[in-house]
């Protein structure tokens, strides 16, 4: 299959429930797009997913989630975590892959010396969030993608924690170039567009720029106290 879109969820069923949110949202806009789920519920029934493959692994999510974006059925995929709402058609994304290998948004530079947290930078240096992540297939690809799974793989599960993540090990392969060892050609998109924080959102509704965009990344979107049509009011 030429593109699609993939979702990694297993464990508790609040998952699995935001996952299904995340997905009929994105049905929603682009609905000739296919979904596909690898999760460890086998009693997923609904027509938002038009694949869903078993897996049983006994390992940490975020282990989980690297190992089998090397899965994807897609020549183009786009990945999304589960805590993810569509509001606008985002057919666009796909485009970053005809000259690229990966695109990814850059992830907020964020003070979290205090509650609630606030916005610095819209861009954190060298802080790219994987919660919205496009590849394509190809060896060189594949090359990048296994590296990123064997450093996580031996991280000790304790570790996983907070912000120390499957992205932290992500960063650390760009930071150390490996993706050019690879020749993988990255390309970054908007966050503002296609990976909006929960940090972002008061400042982008300040400055006129919320109704632009179309990803949402906020815990907790299926809960109808924090849809985000009334976020934006």
């Amino acid at each position: 299959m030429n593109k699609g879109l993939i979702y990694i969820v297993t464990g508790a069923k609040k998952y699995i429930d935001e996952c299904i949110f995340s997905a009929k949202s994105f049905k929603s806009q682009c609905p000739d797009i296919p979904v596909t789920l690898f999760t460890d519920n086998n009693s997923i029934q609904e027509s938002c997913f038009d694949n869903v493959n078993l897996i049983s692994d006994s390992i940490h999510p975020w282990k989980i989630k690297v190992k089998y974006l090397l899965n994807s059925p897609y020549k183009y995929t786009l990945f999304m975590d589960s805590d993810t709402q569509v509001v606008q058609p985002i057919y666009e994304l796909f485009s970053y892959l005809d000259d690229h290998d990966l695109a990814v948004a850059p992830g907020p530079s964020v003070d979290r010396s205090s509650q609630p947290p606030t916005l610095l930078n819209y861009i954190g240096k060298g802080n790219y969030n994987t919660g919205v992540l496009l590849y394509k297939r190809s060896k060189r690809t594949n090359q990048f993608l296994s590296k990123w799974l064997e450093m996580i793989m031996i991280e000790d599960d304790d570790r996983l924690l907070g912000n120390w993540s499957d992205q932290t090990f992500f960063n650390k392969l760009i930071k150390s170039n490996y993706h050019i060892k690879c020749n993988v050609k990255i390309q970054t998109f908007s966050n503002k567009l296609y990976n909006v924080r929960p940090v972002m959102i008061e400042d982008l509704k300040k400055n006129g720029e919320l109704s632009k965009a179309k990803i949402f990344h906020v815990h907790n979107l299926k809960n109808k106290q924090y849809r985000i049509q009334e976020i934006i009011g």
